[in-house]
């Protein structure tokens, strides 16, 4: 009876060594986002290499809310007052975890930004969250749409992402960001 007892506390063990997708965050995000190479325009693309990263430290993506920022309905154009590569854009990328986003984009955010704070501190102090439109999705269903399970990479086809994300056919609604309280 005690090797049977010695055998389930050994194996239960293993599954408190594993680590929380918000632990995985803390931990990982602050050295990809000073290190990792980002591609000037694809945000998207940039974001889904971060999710195959955060997947191989044992992150769980389903957890994790991928937002497509497309519009600020006082402004033409998305323009980041806190940008470190782009600094204008139709559409923008982030992952949302826990109240904390995480904009590989945005300056001095390599801790993540509140989401209480994101916008105004990305799109500028007069921005309200009801202005600001965006599609939500779960980060393993993004994460699948430009890799495999085990991580390699598949072909990519601008526009049948934006046939499936952006467009009125996407498959995820346009909200408000003042909304995101509910995620």
């Amino acid at each position: 009876m005690k090797i049977i007892i010695f055998y389930l506390c050994f194996l239960f063990s293993f599954n408190s060594l594993s680590a929380s997708t918000g632990e995985v965050l803390y931990f990982n995000y602050s050295e990809y986002y000073q290190d990792a190479p980002y591609e000037v325009n694809y945000c998207h693309k940039n974001h889904a290499k971060l999710l195959r990263y955060l997947k191989k430290k044992g992150a769980d993506l389903a957890e994790i809310k991928v937002l497509i920022i497309q519009q600020d309905r006082t402004r033409t154009r998305l323009e980041p007052q806190n940008g470190r590569f782009d600094n204008s854009y139709a559409w923008h990328v982030v992952l949302l975890h826990d109240g904390i986003i995480y904009d590989l984009n945005a300056a001095y955010s390599d801790e993540g930004i509140e989401l209480a704070d994101y916008f105004s501190y990305t799109l500028g102090y007069d921005t309200l969250d009801s202005d600001i439109l965006l599609r939500v999705y779960e980060g393993d269903f993004f994460f699948s749409y430009f890799y495999y399970p085990d991580g390699r990479e598949r072909i990519y086809n601008p526009g049948d992402f934006v046939k499936k994300f952006l467009s009125t056919e996407a498959l995820s609604p346009l909200i408000q960001a003042s909304m995101l309280k509910w995620f």
